[in-house]
């Protein structure tokens, strides 16, 4: 009889486990910087040992960037339009690079949790605190973007690569976008550990602060994750603008008729620079359609 009951208890947990209120997923979508309570999520599919690391070194990312973060970004809008007889012709371009540091000297930390999705991504939650024997923790992201628009053509591109080192232990994650595609690549230790995992299907978290109809923030989850997060951080960048940049025109010439006979050109070149030393939290995390919406909290720090 004894062991019927604690055979039950048991089938009572393990159901308990598969509870959206309970799973990975939610935790690391509903993880709250007043709480104290950081939760990292690693690549797909990965080994135990680098899972568990990628997870804990993203885990205390997030802890510093709720902090303190230096935020530069700079950016450059080139505009160029004739009017030819009515023909209408024009090229809009606009590059920038985004970078955020953040670095933690004396780093702590003590895990909550470890779990695992059904997509094979591990989760760690931790708390970490700061204290005169910690371990020396630095990060840096870096985002290059290029967008191009023609009259019958628009392309984006970029690059983003987020390094990451507790102490000896290094994570860099990898991940170039063009025309709509995204291919990403993770190291750990400066060995390749994962590439291209399509493919993946997560099921609908929705959340109270979390509107249904804000796709707009929303980045697919076919590839885990960890890889739309790090795509949310255009909104952070967007966010931290908003906050002050200075702005100086180089080139600009105004749309007039040069020639006297209905025709007129114009060119511009504008460029905008941004830092900021800010403290950053998700705001609002839910899953729809497939897709990770995200907003941004931000503070400016004196």
């Amino acid at each position: 009889m004894r062991i019927v009951t604690l055979a039950f208890l048991l089938l009572i947990c393990l159901s308990g486990l598969g509870q959206d209120a309970l799973s990975p997923e939610r935790l690391f979508l509903e993880q709250s910087a007043s709480d104290g309570l950081f939760v990292g999520v690693s690549d797909p599919d990965v080994d135990s040992v680098t899972g568990y690391w990628q997870a804990v070194t993203r885990a205390v990312t997030l802890y510093a960037y709720s902090r303190n973060t230096t935020a530069s970004i700079v950016s450059d809008a080139y505009v160029n339009e004739n009017n030819l007889f009515g023909d209408i012709r024009y090229e809009h371009v606009m590059r920038g690079i985004a970078v955020f540091e953040t670095e933690c000297t004396n780093v702590s930390y003590t895990v909550e949790s470890v779990s695992e999705t059904r997509q094979g991504e591990k989760i760690v939650a931790l708390r970490v605190s700061e204290d005169l024997f910690g371990l020396i923790f630095t990060s840096t992201y870096k985002n290059y973007f290029n967008a191009v628009s023609y009259e019958n053509y628009d392309a984006i591109d970029g690059k983003s690569e987020f390094i990451v080192q507790l102490d000896s232990c290094t994570t860099n994650y990898e991940l170039s976008r063009y025309d709509g595609m995204c291919v990403h690549r993770s190291f750990f230790r400066d060995s390749i550990v994962s590439a291209e995992q399509n493919g993946k299907i997560y099921d609908e978290i929705s959340c109270d602060d979390c509107p249904e109809t804000d796709l707009f923030n929303s980045y697919s989850l076919e590839n885990g994750l960890w890889q739309a997060f790090v795509m949310s951080f255009e909104i952070l960048s967007s966010k931290i603008q908003e906050l002050g940049c200075s702005v100086k025109s180089i080139k600009d010439k105004d749309n007039v008729d040069v020639h006297g006979d209905g025709t007129s050109e114009g060119e511009g070149l504008i460029r905008s620079v941004t830092r900021h030393h800010i403290s950053a939290v998700p705001e609002y995390m839910c899953i729809q359609d497939n897709k990770l919406v995200v907003n941004w909290k931000v503070n400016k720090l004196e």
